[in-house]
């Protein structure tokens, strides 16, 4: 399970395995893949989704946004319409 909590973060249960990430961050990438039509207007768009994990990446809410900003930001200036776990 998960929870949007802005706009573009989200918080996983922390039960979760990391092939739980890898499985959403994959269909979230696709679902932007395909364009969408809103009104007379067809949408292409592009996903780009950095993880940061408690505690390997930090300890608090701010830490872990911060890592998982940079990492879509690495994702960003390479290509974008990816997702990366922090390393």
């Amino acid at each position: 399970m998960y929870e949007q909590f802005t706009t573009d973060s989200f918080w996983f249960n922390e039960s979760q395995k990391a092939s739980s990430f890898d499985r959403v961050a994959n269909r979230m990438v696709e679902a932007f893949s395909r364009p969408f039509q809103i009104g007379p207007h067809l949408i292409e768009a592009t996903g780009s989704i950095g993880i940061s994990l408690y505690p390997d990446h930090g300890s608090d809410e701010e830490t872990l946004i911060a890592k998982a900003d940079e990492t879509m930001y690495e994702i960003k200036k390479h290509g974008k319409h990816s997702y990366k776990l922090k390393e």
